[in-house]
């Protein structure tokens, strides 16, 4: 298996692969998702933290926050803050995934809009600059991105994936056997027969 990273929304079924390292927001239902992946057997770190919490938008609007990306709205935070401090986190580890310094995927558990914004990144090639497609945080992040690195770059197996066809993407990424047993499970991977 390639050096994987893969970016899950609360609740997300995530595939039954080898997981190394669970990083998550400390926020309730992601922090109850990462605990719950981090009980499969082989997971050996769990590490929970505010700075993937989702994105303050305190008394500003989306749209005019994106158009001034270091604007601080009353009560809430910059675009630019929200980018720094979200891929503060996320980049380090997808760099020591690049290094092959980490056993099984590693797995970001987030709200939709940290996801979104992680979207954005993978979608700009996931560069160290903290480059971001913008356009990704007014959309609905999918439930689970896959980042593999292919010894160059970051690539999604599932380019693009759209909401209608959620089920096709899961299928392109984790195949039949993957999906048998996701539709089985609940969101978290509980048999809801």
């Amino acid at each position: 298996m390639r050096p994987t990273l893969l970016i899950v929304t609360e609740l997300a079924p995530v595939p039954e692969i080898p997981i190394g390292r669970v990083l998550s927001s400390d926020a309730t239902l992601a922090r109850r998702t990462a605990e719950h992946l981090a009980e499969r057997p082989g997971t050996p770190t769990l590490t929970l933290t505010k700075n993937l919490r989702t994105w303050d938008l305190g008394q500003g609007k989306l749209e005019h926050l994106l158009a001034h990306e270091k604007e601080e709205p009353l009560g809430g935070e910059s675009l630019e803050h929200f980018v720094t401090r979200v891929l503060g986190v996320v980049a380090p580890l997808a760099e020591a995934m690049k290094q092959g310094s980490a056993e099984g995927a590693a797995v970001v558990v987030a709200d939709g809009r940290v996801a979104s914004l992680l979207e954005g990144w993978r979608r700009a090639g996931c560069p160290k600059d903290g480059t971001v497609d913008a356009q990704a945080l007014t959309e609905e992040a999918p439930p689970v991105i896959v980042l593999e690195w292919n010894g160059s770059s970051f690539e999604s197996p599932s380019a693009e994936p759209k909401k209608e066809n959620a089920m096709r993407d899961y299928y392109d990424v984790l195949g039949a056997e993957v999906l048998r047993e996701m539709a089985q499970s609940g969101p978290l991977g509980f048999d809801t027969g």
